[in-house]
């Protein structure tokens, strides 16, 4: 049901830490998955909830079995986010993932 308002193609990349050819540990972005969602502007609640400006704060649905945690990172159209907040709502017939983003610069 919610392939129908896709209006968000994106990749999220999460913080993984690797080992170079050396044996040294270091952190980089790593893609997680691709995917398509639903973004819009998040409400005052949401924006007020996690300290964001308004300006740069949306809510975007994704699909309920998205692995995205806090703290990850979304890429669209040249444009970055961070993931703030998630609310998993899987009940009722439009299950999905909501997740608070702040950015998009």
């Amino acid at each position: 049901m919610l392939s129908n308002l896709n209006n968000f193609e994106y990749s999220l990349l999460r913080m993984e830490w690797l080992t170079d050819a050396s044996g040294n540990r270091f952190s980089q972005n790593q893609i997680i998955t691709t995917g398509a969602g639903h973004i819009q502007q998040a409400s005052k609640e949401l924006t007020e909830r996690y300290a964001m400006s308004f300006q740069n704060s949306f809510a975007v649905w994704l699909d309920i079995d998205t692995d995205i945690q806090i703290g990850d990172t979304l890429t669209s159209s040249g444009k970055t986010y961070t993931v703030r907040g998630i609310n998993k709502l899987d009940y009722g017939a439009n299950k999905h993932i909501e997740a608070v983003i702040e950015g998009g610069k």
